[in-house]
């Protein structure tokens, strides 16, 4: 949409606020953080993550883990009616091919 700069910060302050539940607490309104793609420094954190490295119980392993739940919120570069018809198209040819190799 050409209106994204209208409603995209609002849309990411709903998914990143709050609600209040019956007993007066606080609550996060999703369990992940959604970040704006179209912002370069929302970018680098989505992508980044929390990266930690965290120990594997009863061994000498350690792994890296990242506690950061998230969701990417972006803009379509080609426009819906594009994206759908790639999407169709890429769907025809791959039936066109398993039709074939059968």
């Amino acid at each position: 949409s050409s209106a994204w700069p209208l409603f995209l910060s609002a849309t990411l302050a709903e998914v990143n606020g709050s609600y209040v539940g019956p007993g007066g607490n606080s609550f996060a309104r999703l369990a992940s953080k959604g970040f704006n793609l179209q912002e370069p420094a929302e970018l680098e954190k989505f992508l980044k993550g929390e990266t930690r490295e965290v120990k594997v119980p009863r061994s000498n392993r350690s792994v890296q883990y990242d506690p950061l739940r998230r969701v990417g919120i972006g803009i379509s570069r080609l426009g819906t009616s594009h994206a759908i018809a790639v999407g169709a198209y890429a769907f025809a040819l791959r039936r066109l091919d398993d039709a074939g190799r059968k």
